[in-house]
């Protein structure tokens, strides 16, 4: 019995011992974190049709450029083809020995043995590109560079996306105002808002949050809310609007403080489609 029971133990944890394999490369849990920008710059691609070089090319490679303090910078279409450029630039040739580390992605001495030298140092594992060991400050270059390209690569997209999201935020909330703002001017032309001003329209924005009393509840007071709070301007930062009156110039950036008829960003920046947030 006991002779069974640890066979049986033994066998249990030679079958828990047989782990899943582990991928080779894995950059599920590294994607999760910037999917939504990702995404929003693989939309943008498909939006311009611009699918080799174009302009964000070119602007990526003047940023790479200013970052390094070079003259120019090249994109390359992997990190295998700027290993190769960079130890091609240093004058790395057959023949010559290089000193890598194996705490590197494959393609790093894979290049070196295939394409560049006849003898690759390095710790490797027996079996894998043996009679190797060490690290030469060519390789710490290459990987620290590619490493900055990299990250500098990513500034751009990473931008584009936090503007364009704050610009779908803005229409969100402009669109939520204005609705508030018509709703109040409905119940106000079916004369249900006693005391509404001279065109039906709120006195102010603090009038949509705070309610005003239903007309015609005869032996009780009902009031009734258009807004839960003020929205944020994504833009400023601040829940404080740009307000127009009913009778105020249509793009008229002062108020004259009768009504509110309409509001707008404060924000003088200008948009990705190139128009100025304050005329949306």
């Amino acid at each position: 019995m006991i002779s069974e029971l640890s066979f049986k133990t033994e066998h249990s944890a030679a079958e828990k011992s047989k782990a899943e394999p582990m991928a080779f490369l894995d950059l599920k849990a590294q994607f999760a974190g910037i999917r939504e920008e990702v995404m929003a710059a693989i939309a943008g691609v498909m939006e311009s049709q611009t699918f080799i070089l174009g302009p964000e090319v070119k602007k990526l490679e003047e940023e790479i450029a200013g970052r390094l303090g070079a003259q120019f910078a090249i994109g390359c279409a992997s990190g295998t083809d700027a290993l190769i450029l960079a130890l091609m630039a240093a004058g790395i040739g057959a023949g010559d020995e290089v000193i890598t580390t194996p705490f590197s992605f494959i393609a790093t001495a894979n290049r070196l043995n295939s394409r560049v030298a006849t003898r690759i140092s390095g710790d490797f594992p027996s079996g894998r590109l043996s009679s190797q060991t060490g690290m030469t400050l060519i390789e710490l270059i290459i990987t620290c560079s590619i490493l900055l390209i990299l990250s500098s690569m990513a500034l751009p997209v990473a931008r584009y996306t936090i503007v364009r999201e704050k610009e779908k935020l803005l229409r969100q909330h402009l669109r939520e105002i204005r609705d508030a703002i018509d709703r109040f001017k409905q119940l106000s032309d079916e004369r249900k808002l006693p005391g509404a001003g001279k065109f039906g329209y709120p006195p102010d924005l603090e009038t949509l949050v705070k309610g005003v009393p239903l007309a015609d509840t005869p032996g009780q007071v009902k009031t009734i809310r258009f807004l839960r709070r003020i929205p944020v301007d994504p833009m400023t930062g601040r829940a404080d609007w740009g307000l127009r009156a009913a009778e105020d110039e249509k793009n008229a950036l002062s108020w004259s403080g009768k009504d509110v008829f309409d509001v707008y960003s404060k924000s003088t920046a200008i948009a990705i489609d190139g128009s100025r947030y304050f005329d949306w």
